[in-house]
This record gives structure tokens, C-alpha cells and sequence, in this order.
């Protein structure tokens, strides 16, 4: 919700600090550049007689080595110029670009000479990232090398690794011709089925040669494992979830020469959203081209998705590759595979194929013959694949795009009561296949066959195999080239500006002293420079302060220079309301954007009845639109409460005039402006009474009824002649102004058609329903609904370019448009789609957004909780609620007063934002199929399923009574389903009907309920909404906001 609009009992105004995240990138970006051209350098460091300009301050920084030499008394603090000994001038270069960068270029003929300069310079990165990229380098014309140089300076990973290199290819090296190419081995075992995890247990097989080894493992991963490959340099991989953090997925490869499973060197990534309550999702890991692919599947409500991710070895990084998007994606019967260089996307209304090189997908020939796909292998530049049942396997030819069905299997009649799973794999370029067998008539699980295909006679054979599988419960790294590379120290920038913030605390190799007011505070000018252009042309463009060792600045608070000064070192500022004018005024003298721009939003963010004068005025003064457009929407929106605050009569007479003047004053009579008026004439009467006449030109006679015209006239303000002629020529140049927003307010409830981002407002007592269209995608991707007490209305939905954030929307009134709310982005929780089901709900109680969504698992159910708090503006955890149960087609979340309330059948709790805690209440008990719910004061109606039965839940007594109103048609063939909502402090129904003889919707009723005689009441309420498809977004269903009818520029229906 706009921090504008919130009074202070919603958002205290109290201190808060900001965070410029991108200020380490562009701080080390400008030092970096000052380097490059040479200016505020103060040491020469000499390596091979090859000099170096450098700044101490930058070395120190980096280097624990350069920080010894410089800080602590050594002699070469004192000397210009440094020589460096037992150095390559090159790798020194290659060093300080990482100095002055973070970033570090490797290639193979300088890995060792770098490895030992950063051994040298205590750079732990460099060190670190050498050694990492001789292990990724290993190769028969490497290895050698390596071996003896990591002995020699005992660099025990690449030691190791060689070793293990050495041993696994020692078969292929002692017969090799050339040793200086790659060996790529062929896999000799295979992993059955795509996951073995239940008993961390792995068989190795090749039915031709009567190989079964089955292998145990103490590996946690193992059984969180979600995706498997095996790359085409025989490496094995398996994507699984972190073992401390379930919200990522790390990589697992196989130890070959030691049997077991090790963390491989891709980083973790965050888990993809998997939006249960819109379809399922699976996930794949496929290398293609020696490039290693992680592809996971979402299928929605009305589209699917396939998201791909690649892993580039150069940046370490995992890389989000083109999307495609598909009408629909059955994931039980779909697969995806490599096969030659490209990725293919298959099921049976779809084939799409996936290039690398140019990051596309196109669009080829789908089986269309085989509804229930199952399984599938890529032979040669061939894919097979085979239904559930076996009941029909087809081959796709890449090259010439198109399907060949296989006539080889005939069941016969001995199996004709047995249900097949088959499971293809290539074993030593020949296609097997594993074909489970079900009995259906003893319900019993028999043995496994296996098969290989014979191409030459289209048949499939099993002389010589082995069937039956010796163990139960089967769950269903590419080599980087010799190049050079660039890896970026993601923390470097954290570092090297927490150093040199403790170098400035520790008061070493300050070079310059800045006087503020009498106080001296001792700074480097390299970072004055890196920090602000005011200080960079000061001490770079031969400007006289360039040569003082003190400068004196003039018009600054001390106090205000030293919050810029702790800005300059760490990055962040912060922000109290008693400084944040003089702070933003000396934000823009110094020129630091980020702080002055972090002043006008925390202005803009404190506005309140006590606050919006003050910030008008000095809005106005220094020219800041931001809060000056700002101070303008709240007052005309909050007017009518404002115009009776102490801080209304400090208005000027120009600000006043400019408010009134508004059409956006929302104010339901204009007698409110008049009176407004008055009040601030009478605050100061001699001073401002004459002013009077200028102001009365805007307020907007035309719109005052006679009565209340002739009342102004008798006012004892324009009770003489002079004042009379005034108003009477007002009256005539107002004729043609505008209504007030205010005036032609109306409650609405809002009805969601997010499949053609459609919204249609409704109000049934007066008739109006106005349907409005809007270009929001974000629309489309709503998950939860509220609308305030403020009367803003929020949506939360997916990011439009990170589905695994929330981002919140919020509705503009006077521009009909949704836009982004300041609330900030967060991660979906994690839904376990394989443990259960969720729900979301967006809820407001007492002026705090909360955000809260129920995970219905097995064996139990959880009720998770987040609150926006607008002083950190960050999302924080409260209190879950932990359930026996909770079945989320019957149940809801709602606020009445200052709490929330859980509510289904056997189960009610509230939850106390106060003591953060959830208390057990009264469930309802006798109403299972609980459908809808609505606060209406302090009472809770709600109904189930059908309308059967309604009650209403008494807060304050936790009790229940049933409603005896609502009388059963009699109708057996109509099914109802009751939507509740409150309207203009009345309790409506909207009963959407569905005759179950004919399967059709028939037109809805409304109804509206009549607390006295305990009735519901349809009389004058139009029943049929005049859009279709409504959706239910969860929160509230028909959420109402009191909505300015000039501003709904829709169709009236």
C-alpha cells in the first residue's frame, strides 16, 4: 500500500536504513577508472623492472600482503616506489586487474606462474580459482604437468585429482598413439529406471554380459534426488536437493575410482516454482554437446511452460535459456531427451526441438498416435518411444522429421491379463528394453522382462537375459575445453569495501582532512573520489582543494556530513525523519543520487497528517516533484480528515488554492471545501481574510444546492455587498468545472475474469456494473486479492520475468491502471507437490498487509505467515499455525476487527497480531463442505457447499448460530454455490447455479440479507453477471472498494 496514504498509527515514522545495493559495483567501478586514468596514485611497485602506479589504500585493501607492507611501519610505507621480487611482470598485471576489478582472466599458460604470484600476494580467491581450473583442465597432454607442479607447491586438490585422472584412463593412456587429445570412454553401466533413491541403493547392470552389482550409499542427497544424466565423457550426475537448505538444488557426480558420490562443481541454484493449485511440474537433467542442461516442466490451469537453465563452465553461472510456452503439458505422459547436439520436448500433441547455438526452440511433427507417452531413448539420430502399456512404440527420425510405428511386440494371449510399464535405455549402441509386468487380475507385481530390439527384423528379443531385477523399490560433467576463462569474486566487492571502511576506522593512509563546522574528519581521496563527482572534480581537475591537505566545505551540518561520510564507506545510509531534509540537501550538493533519491522516498513513504505540510513546503522549496506530487495526492485524497488537523491551518494561501483547485478532491459535498475554507480564514482571520476573494474563484458553487448557497451567502465572512458580488460572480465562471472524484464514489465488488485480464465492478442495489479491460500481465498471474481499509487493493502475482518471485500490485483509482506497490518482491514459499496442497490468501488487519498461504500434507497441515512492516520494508515471518489437517477446498482465511481467522469444519483459530500467536476458537463443526465466508463487523457469515446451510460466528462470545432465512427450493437438479460479500454495510449473496441434468450454468442469483426478519431478499438486484469465466482468486472472492465511477473507463454492462 503507498506509504503516502498510511496515518501513523499504520506507518510509524521512525529510522530506518537503506542499502544501495548497487553501490559496491559502481564504487570499485569508479576506482577501476581513476586507475585507468592515472590520477590519485600514490606508490610505484616494480616488478621486473616494470613500473606500476598504484594507490596503497586499493592494495591494502586486496591484499593482506600489500596491507602488512603498508600499515604497519615496514619501510616500504615510507617509499614512492617498491620493488616486488620473485615476480612475472605479466602475472603482477594479470593481479592487479583482479585488484582493480575483482575479476581474474585464467588461461593454461599462465595458470602456475598466477597460482604462485597470488600464493605470494595472500589473494585466497586467485589462489583458489587456480587450482580449480587445472583440475578442469586435466587432459593427457596436462596431466603430467600438473601432477608436478601441484607436488611441488603442494596443492593437494589438483594432486589428488591427478592421481584419480591418472588411474581412471590408465587402460586408454598406456595404448594411446597421441596423448594430447581428450579420451572420451563409453559408459559401461547403466542406471535402471530414472531414480533409486528409497533405499539409497543403486543396481548396475548389463543384462548381455550377466552383470547385476547393486551398491549401497551414505549419501542424504541420494534420496532428495529430483534429476539424473550421464554426460558423453562417462561422468554421472544427479541434481538433488541441498541437505541444509530444501529452497536449492546442488549437483552430486560420481567418484568412479572411489564408489561414491561427491559435490560437483556447478553452484546451487534456487528450487523452480511449482504451482500446485495450477498443475504439476517435472524436471530433467540432459547434457547435449558436452553442455549440461537442467529443464523442469510447468503445466497450468490454461498453459504450460518448459523453463531451461544451462550451465556455462566459463562464469560458473547457471544461465536461463529461451522459455517455450505450450498450450497445455500432460507431465505424466511427456518427456524430455538429447539426442545429437539439440534437446527435444516430446509428448503426444507436441514435438519441439531445442538449438543451443541459437537459443530457440522450434516446432516439429508430434506422434499425435500415442496419447499415454511413457518412456523414450535416443539411438544414433533416432528417438524411440513406447505408450503405458506397451501397447504401441514408435521411432522418430530427427533428420528427416518424421515417426515410423515398431510392429516388433505382440503381447499374446498368456498376457492378456497383465498390465506392461516398459523402460527403454541404449546399452553398447543397442536399444534394451525393461518392461515391468502388473497382474491385474491378483493384483500382484511379477517379474521384470528384458528385452533388446533387433532393427534388421523388427523384433524384440530376450535369449540370454536375465528378467528378474535382484533388488525392489526402483524409484522411477561435461569436459571443459583448454580456454581461457574469466571468473568474477562475486565477494570481493563486500570485501574490499569492509576493508577499506576498516582502514578509515582505524585511521591509516587517510591523505586528506575535510572540515565541517570546526570538526575534522580525516578521509582517503581516492574514496571521496570513487564515491561523489563533487569530490572527484575537486581532487582530479587541478583545482586548488586538489593541493590542501584540509579543505574546508561550506553550508553542510557537521552531523549531516558525517551519515554522508558512513554512506561513502559502507554503502549505507541512514534515514531518521528530524534529518532527512538536511540530509537530502546535503545529498544534493555532494551529488549522491542514491541518498538523495532514498530522502524523497523516505519523505514521500512518512507522509502523514503531522508530516504532509512540512514536507509540502520543503518539496516546493527544493524543486523535489517526487514528494511535492505526493504531499498533493494524499491531501486531496485524505481531505476531508485533513482539513480538520492543526497542520491544515499551516497551509499557504497558494497551497491552499492548489489543493481546492483539484478535480481529484475527494470529498462527498462541496459545502466540505467551504467549510474547509473557512476554517483556515479563521485560523488567522486578519492576516488571511484577504485573501479570501482569490480563493472563493475555487470553490465550485455550481455544484452546492440553493440551501447551501444562500447559507454561504448569510456566512458572516461574505455577509457584506462586497462579498456577495464575489460569490455571484463565481457562480457564474464555475458553471462549466467538473464533478469531484468524491461525488461519484460508489462501493463495488470487484468480479476477476484473469484469463482476459477482464474486471467487472459491480453494484447491485444501484445497479451499475462496469466491465474494464487491462494490459497487465501480471494480471493473468494472480494468486491472492484484498482490498484495505484504506481502500487500496492489492493483488499478489508472479514476477513476469522470475516466476519464482511475488511481486505485489496495486490499483491506481484516478488512472484506472495497476501498478507496481512499493512492498518488495519475495520468493514463493516452497510447495511439496508430492506431500500435499496449498492455498494463498492476501489479507489487511489493522493497517498491516499480511501474507499468508496453507500447506496441506499427508500426515499434517501448516498455516505460514509473512507481514510487510513498512519501517524495514521487508517481509518477515510470524507465527505458523501447525494443523491436524486442513483440506483447502473447505476452508478460508479472513480478517474481522484487528485479528485473522483460520476457518474450516473441525478446526477455527485466531491469530493476534499483537502477541504474534494463534488461540484455538469454536469451529463450526456442522458445516463440511465449508464454500464461503464474509466479516461483516464484528461477525463472521459464512455457508457450505450447495447452500444447505448458513451460520454466522460472534467474535466477541466465540459462538455460532445458524442463519434460518435461506429456504431450500426443492430443486434436486440445481447445485448452488454461495459467494458472500459485505456492500455498503450489507450482507450480499451471489448464488452461481449448475443444473446437473443438463450439465449447463444457469443464470446467477443475488441476494441481499435482511438482518431483522432473518431473510434474504432479491427484489431490484439484476441476477446475471454479464461476464463470463470468473475466477476465483483466493483472498477474498468478490472483494468491495469504493470505486470513482469518472475513472472506470469501461463498458457498462
Amino acid at each position: 500500500m503507498a506509504a503516502a496514504d498510511q496515518e501513523p498509527h499504520v506507518s510509524e515514522v521512525c529510522p530506518r536504513s537503506f542499502q544501495d545495493n548497487s553501490y559496491r559495483d559502481g564504487f570499485l567501478g569508479t576506482v577501476a577508472d581513476l586507475q585507468k586514468a592515472g590520477v590519485l596514485q600514490d606508490v610505484v611497485i616494480e616488478v621486473e623492472d616494470h613500473q606500476f602506479p598504484c594507490h596503497r589504500l586499493v592494495l591494502s585493501a586486496a591484499s593482506p600482503y600489500f596491507r602488512a607492507m603498508f600499515t604497519s611501519g615496514m619501510a616500504e610505507s615510507r617509499q614512492e616506489t617498491v620493488v616486488l621480487q620473485g615476480l612475472d611482470a605479466g602475472m603482477f598485471e594479470e593481479i592487479l586487474s583482479y585488484i582493480y576489478t575483482g575479476t581474474v582472466r585464467m588461461s593454461l599458460d599462465k595458470v602456475q606462474p598466477m597460482y604462485q604470484a597470488a600464493d605470494l600476494l595472500q589473494l585466497d580467491y586467485v589462489r583458489d580459482t587456480c587450482s580449480s581450473y587445472m583440475v578442469m583442465s586435466l587432459a593427457s597432454s596436462t596431466c603430467v604437468d600438473m601432477y608436478n607442479f601441484a607436488d611441488a607447491f603442494s596443492v593437494d586438490m589438483v594432486l589428488n585429482r591427478c592421481r584419480q585422472w591418472v588411474c581412471r584412463h590408465f587402460a586408454k593412456l598406456i595404448v594411446a598413439d597421441d596423448l594430447s587429445q581428450l579420451i572420451h570412454t563409453q559408459p559401461a553401466e547403466l542406471f535402471t529406471g530414472d531414480k533409486l533413491w528409497s533405499s539409497n541403493e543403486i543396481l548396475y547392470m548389463n543384462p548381455r554380459a550377466g552383470k547385476y552389482i547393486s551398491c549401497s550409499y551414505d549419501c542424504e542427497s541420494l534420496r532428495s534426488a529430483e534429476a539424473i544424466t550421464v554426460t558423453s565423457n562417462n561422468d554421472i550426475y544427479i541434481l538433488a536437493e541441498e541437505p541444509e537448505d530444501p529452497d536449492h538444488l546442488h549437483l552430486l557426480e560420481y567418484n568412479h575410482a572411489g564408489n561414491m558420490w561427491e559435490r560437483a562443481r556447478p553452484p546451487s541454484m534456487y528450487k523452480p516454482e511449482k504451482d500446485t493449485d495450477l498443475g504439476l511440474h517435472y524436471k530433467y537433467l540432459v547434457e547435449a554437446d558436452g553442455v549440461l542442461y537442467y529443464l523442469y516442466v510447468v503445466s497450468r490451469r490454461i498453459r504450460a511452460s518448459v523453463w531451461i537453465r544451462k550451465y556455462n563452465w566459463q562464469t560458473d553461472q547457471w544461465q536461463e535459456c529461451s522459455r517455450l510456452k505450450l498450450r497445455e503439458a500432460d507431465v505424466e505422459y511427456m518427456t524430455t531427451l538429447s539426442c545429437g547436439p539439440h534437446l527435444y520436448f516430446l509428448q503426444n500433441t507436441d514435438l519441439h526441438r531445442y538449438d543451443p547455438d541459437q537459443d530457440r526452440w522450434c516446432k516439429l511433427t508430434p506422434p499425435k498416435v500415442m496419447p499415454h507417452l511413457y518412456t523414450a531413448a535416443a539411438l544414433g539420430a533416432e528417438i524411440f518411444c513406447a505408450d503405458h502399456e506397451f501397447t504401441k512404440a514408435m521411432v522418430y527420425h530427427t533428420e528427416s522429421d518424421c515417426w515410423q510405428i515398431l510392429r516388433g511386440w505382440r503381447a499374446g494371449p498368456m498376457y492378456m491379463d497383465h498390465i506392461f510399464t516398459p523402460n527403454f535405455f541404449v546399452l553398447e549402441n543397442q536399444l534394451y528394453l525393461l518392461l515391468e509386468q502388473f497382474n491385474g487380475i491378483y493384483d500382484t507385481a511379477e517379474d521384470s522382462l528384458i528385452f533388446v530390439y533387433d532393427r534388421a527384423s523388427d523384433a524384440w528379443s530376450s535369449r540370454g537375459l536375465r528378467a528378474t531385477l535382484p533388488i525392489k523399490d526402483v524409484d522411477k560433467k561435461p569436459v571443459s575445453e583448454v580456454c581461457p576463462r574469466s571468473y568474477q569474486d562475486d565477494s570481493y566487492r563486500d570485501g574490499f569495501l569492509g576493508t577499506v571502511g576498516d582502514l578509515q576506522k582505524a585511521g591509516v593512509l587517510q591523505d586528506v582532512i575535510i572540515e565541517v563546522e570546526d570538526h575534522r574528519f580525516p578521509c582517503h581521496r581516492l574514496v571521496l573520489s570513487a564515491a561523489s563527482p563533487y569530490f572527484r572534480a575537486m581532487f582530479t581537475s587541478g583545482m586548488a582543494e586538489s593541493r590542501q591537505e584540509t579543505v574546508v566545505l561550506q553550508g553542510l551540518d557537521e552531523d549531516m556530513f558525517e551519515e554522508i561520510l558512513s554512506y561513502i564507506y559502507t554503502g549505507t545510509v541512514h534515514v531518521s525523519l528530524n534529518k532527512v531534509q538536511p540530509l537530502y540537501q546535503a545529498a544534493d550538493l555532494l551529488q549522491l543520487d542514491y541518498v538523495r533519491d532514498t530522502c524523497s522516498s523516505y519523505m514521500a513513504m512518512s507522509l502523514a497528517s503531522s508530516t504532509c505540510v512540512d514536507m509540502y513546503n520543503f518539496a516546493g522549496a527544493f524543486s523535489v516533484d517526487i514528494v511535492l506530487l505526493r504531499c498533493r495526492q494524499w491531501i486531496c485524497r485524505h481531505f476531508a480528515k485533513f482539513v480538520s488537523s492543526e497542520e491544515f491551518c499551516r497551509l499557504s494561501v497558494n497551497q491552499l488554492t492548489e489543493i481546492i483547485s483539484h478535480d481529484e478532491l475527494d470529498v462527498k459535498e462541496e459545502t466540505t471545501v467551504w467549510e474547509a475554507v473557512v476554517r483556515w480564514v479563521q485560523h488567522s482571520r486578519e492576516d488571511r481574510l484577504d485573501h479570501l476573494d482569490s480563493i472563493l474563484h475555487d470553490i465550485r458553487f455550481s455544484l452546492l444546492t440553493s440551501d447551501d448557497t444562500a447559507a454561504i451567502l448569510n456566512h458572516p465572512l461574505v455577509r457584506d455587498d462586497a462579498g456577495r458580488t464575489v460569490i455571484a460572480n463565481v457562480v457564474k465562471e464555475s458553471s462549466n468545472y467538473p464533478r469531484r472524484i468524491g461525488m461519484d464514489s460508489l462501493e463495488m465488488a470487484l468480479v476477476f475474469c484473469t484469463s482476459s485480464n477482464e474486471i467487472l465492478y459491480m453494484n447491485p442495489r444501484a445497479g451499475k456494473y462496469i466491465s474494464c479491460s487491462y494490459d497487465c500481465e501480471s494480471l493473468r498471474s494472480a494468486e491472492a486479492i484484498t482490498v484495505t481499509s484504506n481502500n487500496d487493493i492489492y493483488i499478489l502475482a508472479e514476477e513476469p520475468e522470475d516466476p519464482d518471485h511475488l511481486h505485489v500490485l496495486e490499483y491506481n483509482h484516478a488512472g484506472n491502471m495497476w501498478e507496481r506497490a512499493r512492498p518488495p518482491s519475495m520468493y514463493k514459499p516452497e510447495k511439496d507437490t508430492d506431500l500435499g496442497l496449498h492455498y494463498k490468501y492476501l489479507v489487511e488487519a489493522d493497517g498491516v498487509l499480511y501474507y499468508l498461504y496453507v500447506v496441506s500434507r499427508r500426515i499434517s497441515a501448516s498455516v505460514w505467515i509473512r507481514k510487510y512492516n513498512w519501517q524495514t520494508d521487508q517481509w518477515q515471518e510470524c507465527s505458523q499455525l501447525q494443523l491436524r489437517e486442513a483440506d483447502i477446498e473447505y476452508m478460508t482465511i479472513l480478517s474481522c476487527g484487528p485479528h485473522l481467522y483460520f476457518l474450516q469444519n473441525t478446526e477455527m483459530h485466531r491469530y493476534d497480531p499483537d502477541q504474534d500467536r494463534w488461540c484455538k476458537r469454536t469451529p463450526p463443526r456442522m458445516m463440511p463442505h465449508f464454500c464461503t465466508a464474509s466479516a461483516w463487523r464484528t461477525e463472521i457469515f459464512c455457508a457450505e457447499e450447495g447452500f444447505d446451510k448458513a451460520m454466522v460466528y460472534y467474535t466477541e462470545s466465540d459462538r455460532w448460530q445458524r442463519l434460518r432465512g435461506w429456504m431450500d427450493t426443492g430443486n434436486s437438479e440445481i447445485c448452488y454455490t454461495p459467494n458472500f460479500f459485505v456492500l455498503e454495510n450489507q450482507l450480499y449473496l451471489l448464488l452461481e447455479r449448475l443444473n446437473t441434468t443438463l450439465d449447463t450454468e444457469e443464470d446467477s442469483l443475488i441476494f441481499v440479507y435482511d438482518r431483522a426478519s432473518d431473510a434474504w431478499s432479491s427484489r431490484g438486484l439484476r441476477a446475471t453477471l454479464p461476464i463470463k469465466d470468473v475466477d476465483k482468486v483466493s483472498g477474498l472472492l468478490f472483494p468491495v472498494a469504493r470505486m470513482y465511477l469518472p475513472c472506470l473507463k469501461g463498458e457498462d454492462k
